[in-house]
C-alpha cells in the first residue's frame, strides 16, 4: 500500500514538473503549416545575426531561398553573447509548397522491405555527401563521421523519413543531427535538431522532447 501511494505521489510530482517546463517553453512556427515548442535556453534568430547567417548561407549556397525557415539557437547569440557563442546547438524549421498529392498523406501506410530501405537509405547518404562536397570551400568544410540508417516513422499519423549522423565542420567538435522528413499531401516540412556532441548535458533531454511538442496544420 505504501509502495502504490509512493508510486502515485512520484508521478504527480513528475506530471508537476513536466507542466511546468512546458509552460516556459517558446512556440517556434511557420504559420499555416506547424508549429514546435523549444526550451527557454533557446531564442528565435533574429536581427543582425539572421542577416549574417543569411549572407553566409547565400556564400555557400548562393539563391537560397530561406523565407520558409525559421532557426532557433542558444539564447544570447542574437546579443553575440560570448558564452552563448561558444556553445552549439540549432533547431531548424522548413518548408516547401508542392502540389496536391506531390507527398505522402496523413494515415498513408509506407510498406516497404528491407531492400528498399536499404536502397533508400544509399540514396540519401550518397545525396548528403555530393551535397557536402559542393558546398565545401577553402574556409568551410563539412565533414562526415558517421550515418545512422535511416528510418520510415510516424508523427502523429504523418509518414516520416527520419535521417541522423554524425559531422564536424572546420574540424571542430563532432555535431550530432537529427532531420525528420515530414510529408503532408502538398507540403514537405523538415524538421533539423543538432548540438554539439560534447554538449549533450546541456541539450539532449530537451531536444529529445521538441519532436513530441510539434503540430501540423
Amino acid at each position: 500500500m505504501m509502495k502504490s501511494k509512493f508510486i502515485f505521489m512520484w508521478c504527480f510530482i513528475a506530471i508537476g514538473i513536466l507542466a511546468a517546463q512546458d509552460s516556459s517553453w517558446l512556440t517556434m512556427s511557420i504559420p499555416g503549416v506547424c508549429s514546435l515548442k523549444i526550451p527557454p535556453t533557446l531564442e528565435i534568430q533574429s536581427g543582425t545575426y539572421k542577416e549574417l547567417g543569411e549572407k553566409l548561407q547565400n556564400l555557400i549556397i548562393p539563391e537560397s531561398d530561406t523565407s520558409n525557415r525559421v532557426i532557433a539557437q542558444p539564447k544570447g547569440i542574437n546579443q553575440f553573447d560570448l558564452n552563448s557563442l561558444e556553445s552549439y546547438s540549432r533547431v531548424i524549421l522548413n518548408f516547401h509548397k508542392g502540389k496536391p498529392g506531390d507527398y505522402l498523406s496523413k494515415g498513408t501506410p509506407v510498406d516497404i522491405t528491407n531492400e528498399e530501405l536499404k536502397e533508400i537509405d544509399k540514396l540519401y547518404k550518397n545525396e548528403f555527401i555530393n551535397e557536402i562536397k559542393t558546398q565545401n570551400n577553402s574556409s568551410y568544410k563539412i565533414s562526415l563521421v558517421e550515418w545512422f540508417p535511416i528510418r520510415i516513422v510516424s508523427i502523429q499519423d504523418y509518414p516520416v523519413i527520419l535521417i541522423s549522423y554524425i559531422r564536424t565542420a572546420n574540424d571542430n567538435s563532432s555535431v550530432l543531427v537529427r532531420m525528420y522528413n515530414i510529408h503532408n499531401d502538398d507540403k514537405f516540412i523538415t524538421l533539423d535538431l543538432s548540438y554539439r556532441i560534447s554538449e549533450s548535458e546541456i541539450w539532449k533531454n530537451d531536444f529529445d522532447r521538441i519532436i513530441n511538442t510539434i503540430k501540423i496544420y
